[in-house]
């Protein structure tokens, strides 16, 4: 009676044809069986879950097809390219600390219910199938408190060498976990891990140990986060581990919330001791840590067959046969071909494991065991299938006269077996040569010590050799004995370097993986038809899949319905290799999560692979959420719009204020003139005629002061009328400077002009260069010492701008003061204080930018100001 599990959909009769169809008959062999191209193993024996140190399918499907063992990769690549003819594969795994090389026989199988591969493990050691039970994996009594060495021991046997683990979770928009993926109770703790129905903000509070932490504020911020670090307590334990955690909101089609969706990386390695605390409300009985033991095998997940007799060779060289006919051999499950070689690939295994010892001691054979020179080389890709003849022993020897090594065999001291390449290294004709020149006495003086490398080795012409030698205790015809490999020391660089580059390459792998894997944007791998191939774990959580139910599937399944035209135009564009591959500037679009809900993403295409072989053809697509993206740019639109509907009130109010205080202002203006020209009569007393100048003068001050606030309201509002044409700007400087110079006589300052002679004319609105030109000359003759000079220069520089440059030697300004001299109604605290508004040179600026040139101001205290007008060759003429 054989125990196996399997999953839902899975009978039994399919587990009884597919064994069959191996022809394994009564015998304890590991087996296991995937659906090709689903990466999904759904029936195994209990002793290939004990092989693989796994307690369930899902544990072997994540060993198999998720690991980092070059074997695993082998086996998860040949049920997916494996025929239906039977093959064999010698395979090199990490099995209870050690690494193993195990025989699998595969096939991939039809005419069951579903297509099916299948692999078994011939001639395992029973050794292997039970891992070192630690004192951490021994019962304890309920409620007893595991300590941290403990809790290391244990995780240490059930994840083996993996250093951090992953998983998935998802919360709804009432901030409830909905969602949790296995691997966090496996590290954890099923009672720790145990999320479903709590809330995500008691959640965080328990975990960061205070009210609000930064995974409570983000989470209720509805912020994107990720690289929150919290330490997550071990269940029924004083310890606790590192728990990275990262996610996003999610939004339906009305931008309502819907939840997070988020991973966590659990750091193992990094464990710590911490005080034992229950979950949340879990009382200890219930979280205590479970020791590594097989799955319970209950009614749902396991089913007890009895096999039928196989056709294999029986002990006695007969061939056994069924006793009873079933309805899978009826339907000629296996035809007499496949039979035929079936029996021949069981008698080549036995006589490569039973050599006889006559064979051995004459050199015929290989030894049971030997070195692979490079570890991962048995577990590559282009490894050969074993020769299915009964030759298989005999011929091994010559296999091994091809390697690149010697290989010798000892027991006691008495050579049993020597490859060709060693007896070359040592010129020896053949074996009986060696022993009678003396054996191991005449090439090793004295013998190597166990764990030695760097040796010396004696020749038959007595020449001493340095070399590289290995020596490992293995079995020969189930005998202890040793197995020694030499290689010229010459070799060792180049075998170093080779190694320490498949270390480095190894290393940068795990880092790139790394990488991806905690970057925030999602990022798929695609083949030529647009299938996806690996979907890192920020993919994963963007759409709520896991990596294996989109593996093999198009990738616009990842996609809005209204994008997906959109999106096949670009992938098809991006294949063609024409104009769309090269203008390839990404594409805003729709997805679609995993639970119906859509948001937006921006999506980039890129090519991997090489465009010359479509079949080696991939691509790379990037996955950027845009949903708080486009939340910005929405508040951003809106508080444009607000601003503009703030200033257009703004310059409502000033054109209403401005027209109110004109009437009376001019009134007043008038009166004062007529009573001025004593026009109806002379006034009496002289005071008055100075009064009168007075009001005038004010009147004049808030007039200019309306008329400078009219202009710059129309200018920020955009609505100033300018009469744009072409203007010699040294003729108006030249004009302003007329109108300066009494002024500036007034001020015993000088005013010099350097024009340039052959200035190109440039495109403006004369009333307002007019303008700024009258209110720079008449801010540097202001602000300027008696005896000061104003020099007023222009200039075509070799960029092609029209520059007007004003530079006087004034009491000049700080940065500070710049600063404040460009906002409106400040004015500096100088020595040389004047009446004015606090406008002249906000509304200058102004003028300068509403005619598409720009204005430069540098300036030091007592040493004076240079102002620079600077026209862009765009706004300057060709002459």
């Amino acid at each position: 009676m054989k125990a196996y599990s399997y999953e839902p959909g899975i009978t039994s009769q399919d587990i009884e044809d597919g064994l069959r169809a191996l022809s394994l008959g009564e015998a304890e062999v590991p087996v296991l069986a995937a659906i090709p191209g689903e990466q999904r193993i759904v029936f195994a024996s209990q002793t290939m879950l004990a092989l693989f140190r796994t307690a369930d399918l899902a544990g072997l499907s994540k060993r198999i097809f998720a690991g980092d063992d070059p074997a695993a990769r082998r086996l998860a690549t040949l049920s997916t390219t494996q025929g239906g003819a039977p093959r064999l594969e010698r395979l090199s795994l990490s099995l209870g600390g050690t690494d193993e090389t195990l025989t699998f026989l595969c096939r991939r199988i039809g005419g069951v219910k579903t297509p099916l591969f299948l692999a078994a493990v011939l001639g395992v050691k029973p050794s292997l199938f039970h891992a070192e039970v630690s004192a951490a994996d021994a019962p304890r009594k309920p409620g007893s408190i595991l300590q941290l060495e403990e809790v290391r021991q244990v995780l240490a046997t059930r994840l083996g060498a993996r250093t951090s683990i992953r998983f998935l979770w998802r919360a709804d928009a009432a901030d409830k976990f909905t969602e949790i993926t296995p691997p966090l109770a496996q590290v954890v703790g099923a009672a720790a891990a145990d999320l479903l129905g709590r809330d995500f903000g008691d959640v965080a509070k328990y975990l960061e140990r205070e009210p609000a932490g930064r995974l409570g504020r983000a989470f209720a911020k509805r912020e994107t986060f990720s690289g929150i670090e919290v330490l997550w307590p071990v269940a029924g334990a004083a310890a606790a581990v590192p728990v990275g955690l990262g996610g996003l909101p999610a939004f339906d089609r009305e931008r309502r919330f819907d939840g997070y969706r988020g991973f966590g990386v659990i750091h193992v390695e990094r464990l710590v001791a911490a005080e034992p605390r229950g979950f949340m409300e879990t009382a200890p009985e219930e979280s205590q840590l479970a020791p590594l033991n097989p799955r319970p095998q209950t009614a749902d997940n396991v089913v007890q067959l009895r096999l039928p007799a196989s056709n294999l060779a029986a002990p006695d060289g007969t061939e056994a046969t069924s006793t009873s006919e079933t309805p899978s051999e009826q339907s000629g499950l296996l035809s007499s071909d496949e039979r035929s070689a079936f029996q021949k690939i069981a008698e080549a295994l036995k006589e490569e494991t039973a050599i006889p010892d006559a064979q051995a001691e004459a050199g015929e054979g290989p030894p049971s065991v030997a070195e692979e020179p490079h570890g991962e080389a048995a577990a590559g890709p282009e490894t050969p299938a074993a020769p299915q003849h009964p030759d298989l022993g005999r011929n091994a020897a010559a296999i091994f006269d091809r390697l690149g090594f010697g290989l010798l065999v000892s027991r006691d001291d008495v050579v049993i077996y020597a490859n060709r390449p060693l007896l070359d290294l040592l010129g020896f004709a053949d074996e009986d040569a060696l022993h009678a020149a003396g054996g191991m006495s005449r090439i090793f003086e004295p013998p190597p010590a166990p764990g030695s490398e760097a040796i010396g080795v004696r020749t038959a012409a007595g020449e001493i050799i340095p070399v590289r030698a290995r020596i490992q205790s293995i079995e020969w015809d189930h005998v202890p004995a040793t197995l020694l490999t030499l290689r010229r020391d010459d070799e060792k660089d180049a075998v170093a370097r080779l190694e320490a580059e498949v270390r480095m390459h190894k290393s940068e792998a795990r880092e790139l993986n790394a990488i991806l894997d905690t970057a925030t944007d999602g990022l798929a791998v695609l083949d030529s038809q647009g299938h996806v191939l690996a979907l890192n774990r920020s993919g994963e959580a963007l759409f709520g899949y896991d990596q294996s139910e989109v593996a093999g599937k198009p990738f616009t399944m990842l996609i809005a319905p209204e994008s997906q035209a959109k999106v096949k135009d670009y992938f098809d564009g991006l294949k063609a290799n024409g104009v769309a591959s090269l203008l390839n500037d990404g594409r805003e679009i729709m997805g679609r999560a995993k639970q119906g809900g859509l948001f937006p993403i921006f999506m980039a295409l890129g090519r991997v692979g090489r465009a010359g072989d479509a079949a080696e053809q991939k691509f790379c697509v990037l996955f950027r959420d845009m949903t708080h993206w486009k939340k910005i740019e929405q508040e951003l639109e809106e508080a444009r719009q607000e601003a503009e509907r703030a200033s257009a009130l703004k310059s409502d109010f000033l054109a209403k204020v401005s027209h109110e205080i004109r009437t009376p202002l001019n009134a007043i203006l008038g009166f004062a003139e007529v009573i001025m020209e004593e026009r109806f009569g002379p006034i009496g007393n002289e005071r008055y005629r100075d009064y009168l100048r007075d009001i005038h003068t004010s009147g004049a001050h808030v007039m200019s002061l309306v008329n400078d606030l009219l202009d710059l309201s129309k200018i920020e509002a955009g609505k100033m009328d300018l009469d744009f044409v072409s203007v010699d700007v040294n003729r108006a400087i030249s004009e302003c400077v007329g109108i300066m110079q009494p002024q500036a006589n007034r001020e015993r300052v000088i005013m010099r002009l350097a024009l340039a002679p052959h200035l190109p004319k440039i495109v403006a609105d004369a009333r307002s260069l007019r303008q700024i030109l009258l209110n720079l000359l008449s801010n540097a003759v202001k602000f300027n010492e008696p005896g000061g000079q104003v020099i007023i220069a222009t200039a075509l520089t070799d960029g092609g701008n029209a520059v007007i440059r004003i530079r006087d030697t004034g009491i000049g300004m700080s940065e500070h003061d710049i600063e404040t001299a460009l906002e409106p109604f400040r004015q500096l605290a100088t020595s040389r204080q004047s009446a004015g508004t606090g406008l002249g040179l906000p509304l200058t600026k102004a003028l300068v930018e509403a005619n598409r040139a720009f204005l430069t101001i540098r300036s030091k205290k007592n040493e004076g100001t240079m102002v620079e007008v600077a026209f862009p060759p765009a706004r300057v003429l060709a002459e």
